[in-house]
């Protein structure tokens, strides 16, 4: 197995301090799929393949001691020979003392058929030591974890248990409490489990104190005396029985079997209760019975004894520390030594005692007081160095100068006492691990080599590094010099950042960018480039536009001038072309140009936008322009046209109209004042297309019944040859067809809320299509037409009318008279002399109130009193604005007559009023028929006076000729101040503008204007809305005289109106999101169809959408499919969500959701019948729907559109009944039962929503 096959099974799941845990988690992991299958095997013994050891059970845990790497081999091949044999999953886990290939050549030595029958099969696996560092420390459980998954399908193979020999030799004593734990952790785990371990320990690297641990938590040790394997310890429980013996054999063996010195040492006494030859050749006794008995301590210099005493009672004895210290001592002789011990406390014959490893350091000591001078010599060159310089041994750093610590933010002291891995950026950790794994091992130091540190405070710095393989305290380390290179690596990784960023934002830019040559060879492109062409990059490189015929034939020359500015380094654009693209289609791209030089080739870098949708709604929007156009100048010409010269200009709006909209004949029909007939009146056809006014006259009505009811409704009417119409047009489809034409418009005109006609529009040669915008704008050309006429046949009326009243007016004579300011005659007309029957001497010698009746003179007297009193106050026009006086006089011959009576002023030169003048018009019949509408008159009279518009009138300057006093309410001002001024006058100066516009361009066609808002200056300065009506009026010879009309403050309406949309916004806000939380909460109850309403209702929208419904009817849709399934918060939670079959019973109650939804929505106040559609979801139209059975037309079109949108979602759903059958299920189900279950309008809608749309249930 490769070490890369190796390394990337490392996935590392617990440190070491979850060792124990971790790797009892695995064991039982790796047997759990054998578990049944291997019950009874725990009991039976297996083949160990040691002699000395012979068959084991399951779960035996043993180990090893051994010298040299054949003292490994004696064991572990036959070991594992043993479980190949047996059936076993083997994994071998070696170190330093014998690689991975020694131990793969020592097996296939041993075993012929070990490469072709076990290892071919992966019945074993042989893996090194490094499978113990993850992130550079040592987490053994985290390597056994990697190999469960390739374990695991071993197990599922059949195989009968694991073998399992890890060699652990390498680690050293500040790791072994963490291993102690581990091995303990071990031996408890894999008890009663179809597994055997074996694990093995050098004897040069552990002393007596470690063994006796090793030994303790295995059932078997094999040691290798005098050349023979012998069971060096037993159980536990043996262990327990010889201390209760008081048998010291076993740890007599244990001491013998160490090359250091070992003591063991009572707790309660402090003497030796036994030793080993070394130890006493430490202390310089000759033998071990002499030291047998000692106290220690005897051997400490005084000044020392108080420390190793402390160190002794609180570290070994009573924490079990198991620290390696360091003292001086006194031999027997005399000599000074120094010691180095390391101790643990158990239990001896039932007594307290130490075990303790002591080893002589003198001569490392002199050695290093020696070295002392000279490595302080040292040391002072290396502080001062400007790179930063450390050791690197065993994984640790032993040594680092103040230029590391300066870089790293750490003291000396952190960066000593710790793995030299902690200071490594995580991601450089394991490649930084396996150099050092390989520098160790000799191999040659590359150069150019760099890794992140992070330092103290978490900042992330760069490193160059290079190293030195050296020896350092007698054992192999790195001398690493390293130096800061963050600047460098932030500017190369910010350039790297600023090319990677260019490069993603050309190749993910929304627009297309490409490259090409100044002939028009293109060299790149990005992924919009690809998909506006419709080439792949590889289809364009290399290739030339015209190559490609990318570029039609009147777009080359445009083309070959944008490349001849760029050859002149010049950029180019905004320019418009229309490209091929490699379907055939064509698109309109916005380019620019711009001449560049890449790697030192000049190009040209194009920018193309896609602006085919834009350039489509630009033509279409112009001609909607133009349209509009038309239609203002038409309703402009006929506004100015005299009556008799209407028919001509309709004639000639239908020519024109017809020649914009391309159609071959237009004209108007109009119905008969009873409207029982219709006759064209009007009529328009191209050169070629014969006319049908002639044989298009007095058509029944009656006959058209499904056109009148199209026409009452304001709906416009499209026929088209070819297309299926609805039975009920069949006269109107007869008609349509005998004319020989293929496509039909008409417009109804509409007058009180009945058709009085239509406009038509006739395609003979080819087939039209009309836009929803095109009616509209037509409509608004029968409007126009119908406004014309009716204003030609108003003409025809009012000029019959003026004759009428012109010869009566001839033959009635009014009086004229005047008085003094006493109200004595001063003049009377001939008239009056005729209307009262007195001469005129008569008449000027009687005063005005000798021929009025007392009532009258009461209301003269008033009226004159009231003028007199303004006139006095200086309201001068007061007169002017009272009624007609109606007074009943008496005539000479005694009879009274009723008179209508004005008054007002005759002034001298300074304005002072010295007479008065009136005109008297008799109005007895009329004043008879006045009496029986007196009263309804009052209430007018009294609606007028209390109404809160203001009359005026304006000339056809627009200056103000009179205003009433309503004016003063409404912008603060007199009447007088008015007059004079214009309304534009009273505006800020931008609307004054716009609204003088209005104003000359009604008086430019000398035509009515109405309801024209505009915002006034109150003269206390704040604005007030009004809203503005006028008509024209002319002089006897036709001549426009200005125009009178009336003015009203809407401020009140304007805000109530803003207020009115704000609260309607916020009560749509509110309900959508009522309907969401109910939603929510409905569909919490089953989690099976969390979402389903939301989807339902988004097909349902879409279906919606493609029938053409309006924004108003796919919002009830909408709502409707938001709540369509609220009835099932009544279904118990435990049938909704109940997996398999469902009863009778239970379909049931299922089935009454639909009914519960109706009885919880009817009660909501909906502006729509929101409860019906959602009661009627699940009917069909064959009637064998639920609850009630409806069939076709009597079931909402919005509930059949959920039932399709229903179904569909559903079966693209999963149940816990059954798995969703899929879309294609789905839509296969809607369209085999289309028209007999589903609507086959609204089916069909579905499909095009799914396979043209593209629709989905994702957001």
């Amino acid at each position: 197995m490769s070490q890369d096959s190796i390394y990337a099974k490392q996935e590392g799941r617990i440190g070491q301090q979850g060792i124990a845990h971790g790797f009892k988690s695995e064991v039982a992991g790796m047997v759990a799929r054998t578990r049944e299958t291997t019950a009874d095997t725990t009991k039976k013994a297996r083949k160990s393949g040691i002699n000395v050891l012979g068959d084991i059970p399951w779960g035996t845990h043993l180990c090893q001691f051994y010298q040299t790497k054949e003292d490994l081999m004696d064991i572990l091949v036959p070991y594992f020979q043993a479980g190949l044999d047996n059936d076993e999953f083997c994994l071998w886990i070696t170190a330093d003392s014998l690689g991975e290939r020694e131990a793969e050549k020592a097996m296939g030595d041993a075993m012929p058929d070990f490469y072709s029958l076990y290892h071919a099969k992966w019945q074993i696996d042989i893996a090194d030591r490094r499978w113990y560092f993850k992130d550079g420390s040592f987490n053994l459980p985290a390597v056994l974890s990697g190999q469960g998954g390739r374990t695991s399908q071993a197990l599922a193979r059949g195989y009968d248990g694991i073998r399992v020999a890890v060699d652990v030799s390498w680690l050293d004593k500040k790791r072994w409490k963490g291993l102690a734990s581990y091995e303990e952790e071990v031996k408890n785990s894999i008890g009663g489990q179809p597994a055997i371990f074996l694990c093995s320990y050098s004897l040069a690297k552990y002393g007596a104190t470690e063994v006796l641990d090793v030994v303790r938590n295995h059932e078997f040790a094999l040691v290798k005396r005098e050349g023979e394997w012998q069971l060096l310890g037993t159980s536990e429980r043996e262990a327990a029985e010889i201390a209760l013996s008081g048998s010291d054999q076993g740890y007599k063996a244990l001491l013998e079997s160490t090359p250091e010195g070992m003591l063991i040492i009572d707790a309660e006494t402090m003497r030796v209760v036994m030793a080993n030859q070394a130890a006493a050749e430490v202390f310089g006794l000759a033998s071990v019975e002499d030291a047998v008995g000692i106290n220690p301590l005897e051997f400490i210099p005084l000044e020392e004894r108080d420390r190793v005493i402390t160190t002794i009672a609180e570290d070994m004895f009573e924490k079990d520390l198991r620290q390696v210290n360091e003292f001086r001592a006194l031999t027997r002789d005399g000599r000074e030594i120094w010691i180095s011990a390391w101790g643990m406390r158990t239990e001896y014959l039932g007594r307290l005692v130490g075990v303790t490893s002591i080893r002589d350091i003198t001569a490392q000591k002199l050695a290093e007081e020696k070295l002392q001078a000279s490595e302080e010599e040292k040391r002072l060159l290396l502080d001062n160095a400007t790179v930063a310089i450390v050791v690197v041994q065993d994984g640790m750093l032993k040594f680092a100068n103040s230029k590391a610590a300066e870089l790293s933010g750490y003291s000396h002291e952190e960066l000593t006492s710790r793995p030299f891995t902690e200071f490594i950026h995580p991601d450089d950790r394991q490649t930084l691990t396996e150099l050092y794994l390989k520098l160790m091992a000799g191999s040659e130091i590359p150069r150019g080599l760099a890794f992140r540190v992070i330092s103290k405070g978490g900042s992330t710095l760069w490193a160059g590094f290079t190293a030195v393989l050296f020896t350092w305290e007698r054992k192999p380390a790195l001398w690493c010099f390293l130096n800061d290179i963050t600047a460098g690596k932030q500017a190369e990784e910010a350039l790297r950042d600023s090319e990677e960023r260019l490069k993603i934002q050309f190749e993910f830019a929304p627009d297309a960018y490409y490259l090409n040559t100044f002939e028009g060879t293109f060299v790149d492109g990005n992924r919009a480039a690809e998909k506006m062409m419709g080439y792949t990059k590889e289809e364009l490189i290399g290739k030339s536009f015209l190559t490609l015929n990318v570029l039609s034939e009147d777009q080359v020359p445009k083309a070959a001038t944008l490349l001849a500015q760029n050859a002149l380094g010049r950029p180019t654009g905004p320019d418009d072309l229309v490209l091929n693209r490699k379907d055939g289609t064509k698109v309109t791209v916005e380019v620019n140009t711009f001449p560049v030089k890449i790697k030192g080739q000049d190009l040209v870098l194009g920018i193309a936008r896609d602006i085919t949708k834009r350039k489509l709604t630009e033509e279409a929007l112009e001609y909607r322009i133009e349209f509009e156009r038309l239609m203002t100048m038409i309703s402009s010409h006929l506004i100015n046209l005299q009556s008799n010269e209407i028919d001509a200009g309709i004639q000639e709006a239908l020519k024109s109209l017809g020649e914009f909209t391309g159609v071959d004949r237009s004209y108007v029909f109009l119905l008969s004042d009873d409207k029982t007939r219709m006759s064209t009146t009007h009529e328009w056809c191209v050169e070629g297309i014969k006319p049908q006014r002639q044989d298009l006259q007095d058509i029944p009505v009656e006959h058209f019944v499904w056109g009148m009811d199209k026409f009452t409704s304001s709906e416009p009417i499209c026929l088209c040859r070819g297309a299926d119409h609805p039975p009920e047009a069949r006269n109107e489809i007869e008609l349509f067809e005998s004319l020989d034409i293929q496509t039909l418009l008409l417009i109804p005109m509409i007058l009180h809320g009945s058709p009085v006609g239509f406009v038509g529009f006739d395609s003979v040669n080819t087939d039209k299509t009309w836009s929803e915008g095109e009616a509209s704008l037509l409509r608004i050309a029968g409007e126009t037409f119908l406004s014309a006429i009716e204003r030609k046949q108003m003409e025809e009326e009012l000029r019959d009318s003026e004759r009428r009243y012109r010869l009566l007016a001839e033959n009635i004579s009014d009086a004229i008279w005047v008085t003094d300011m006493n109200l004595r005659p001063t003049y009377m007309s001939p008239s009056y002399t005729r209307l009262m029957g007195y001469s005129f001497e008569e008449a000027m010698a009687r005063g005005i109130e000798e021929s009025l009746t007392p009532a009258s003179i009461e209301a003269a007297a008033d009226t004159f009193a009231k003028v007199l009193a303004a006139e006095q106050k200086g309201e001068r026009d007061i007169a002017l604005s009272l009624p007609p006086l109606e007074l009943e006089m008496i005539r000479k011959d005694g009879s009274t007559i009723w008179v209508a009576s004005t008054v007002s002023f005759i002034r001298d030169a300074d304005g002072r009023p010295i007479e008065m003048i009136g005109v008297l018009r008799d109005i007895t019949d009329r004043k008879k028929a006045d009496l029986a509408l007196q009263g309804s008159e009052e209430r007018f009279r009294g609606l007028v006076e209390t109404t809160s518009d203001f009359v005026w009138e304006r000339d056809e300057k627009g200056i103000y000729t009179y205003a009433s006093p309503r004016i003063h309410e409404i912008l603060g001002y007199e009447p007088q101040e008015a007059l004079g001024k214009t309304p534009f006058d009273l505006m800020l100066p931008d609307e004054g503008s716009r609204a003088r516009k209005i104003f000359e361009s009604a008086v430019a066609l000398a035509k009515s204007f109405s309801f024209v808002e505009a915002t006034y200056l109150h003269k206390n300065g704040h604005p007030v809305i009004v809203e503005t009506s006028g008509v024209p009026f002319f002089d006897w010879n036709g001549k426009l005289c200005g125009y009178r009309g009336i003015s009203r403050d809407i401020t009140e309406r304007h805000e109530a109106r803003k207020r009115l949309e704000q609260t309607l916004q916020k009560l749509q806000r509110t309900m959508e999101g009522t309907i969401q939380a109910i939603t929510a909460t409905v569909e919490q109850r089953d989690v099976f169809t969390a979402g389903h309403q939301q989807h339902v209702a988004r097909l349902a929208c879409a279906i919606a959408e493609e029938l053409g419904f309006s924004s108003e009817q796919i919002h009830v849709v909408r709502i409707a499919g938001l709540l369509h399934d609220i009835g099932k918060i009544s279904v118990p939670t435990e049938i909704l969500s109940k997996p398999g079959h469902l009863s009778e019973i239970e379909m049931a109650l299922i089935k009454t959701h639909s009914r519960v939804g109706y009885d919880i929505l009817k009660t909501v106040d909906f502006p729509w019948p929101i409860a019906d559609i959602v009661i009627q979801h699940h009917e069909r139209l064959n009637g064998s729907g639920y609850p009630s059975g409806l069939r076709e037309d009597d079931i909402l079109i919005e509930a059949r559109i959920l039932g399709v949108a229903d179904v569909v979602e559903a079966m693209t759903s999963h149940r816990p009944y059954r798995p969703a059958p899929g879309i294609d299920k789905a839509l296969e189900e809607i369209s085999r039962n289309s028209g007999r279950l589903y609507d086959a309008n609204v089916v069909f809608a579905c499909l095009r929503v799914f396979n043209e749309k593209g629709f989905t249930f994702e957001e």
